[in-house]
């Protein structure tokens, strides 16, 4: 996944500044999990939230939703299929990375938050919902950024790595706090 540089450039940093070594790896079945993810995740509101495309609550939904409704209706059950069959072998593959690095540490967010007036149905998810996938604990924290806002760092971990998760997150926090661009 690639994010803003400024957002790349954040993580990075923070990194740095909270003196964690890194290594990088390569995952290279990212976007497959993603379309796994949104299909499974589609196929579900599809069956929960069917209800609210009826009259007359469908007049209640704002446009972006409703047609978020409306093509998450159109996954089939073979496409959530595949992604459920998929899921097993994304988190052999995560596991597989965790023999290597105790954590790993990723942009939570590929852009920063636009303007409200601004915002459009970006897929703020793109690098979370992989992880959802996995079932993995992940914390996602603020990072100064050369930017008005700051960048998320994200955090994942193995299962039950919770307690490393938050320790980790608390030293980021410490070594960057009162740190601005």
């Amino acid at each position: 996944v690639t994010a803003d540089p400024r957002i790349e450039s954040a993580v990075d940093e923070a990194l740095v500044q909270a003196g964690i070594p890194v290594t990088s790896l390569d995952l290279n079945r990212w976007r497959e999990a993603l379309g796994a993810t949104y299909s499974i995740m589609d196929a579900e509101a599809a069956v929960a939230d069917h209800w609210l495309l009826e009259e007359p609550a469908r007049r209640r939904l704002g446009g972006q939703v409703r047609e978020r409704l409306t093509e998450a209706a159109k996954v089939t059950r073979e496409q959530a299929g595949a992604g459920r069959a998929f899921q097993h072998s994304w988190q052999q593959a995560l596991a597989q990375l965790f023999q290597v690095a105790d954590l790993l540490a990723m942009p939570t967010t590929i852009t920063f938050a636009p303007p409200l007036a601004e915002a459009t149905t970006v897929a703020h998810t793109r690098c979370t919902a992989p992880v959802n996938l996995a079932g993995l604990p992940a914390l996602a924290l603020p990072v100064p950024a050369a930017h008005s806002l700051p960048a998320s760092l994200q955090l994942i971990g193995p299962p039950g790595s919770e307690e490393l998760l938050l320790a980790t997150g608390a030293v980021i926090e410490a070594a960057v706090a009162g740190r601005h661009p």
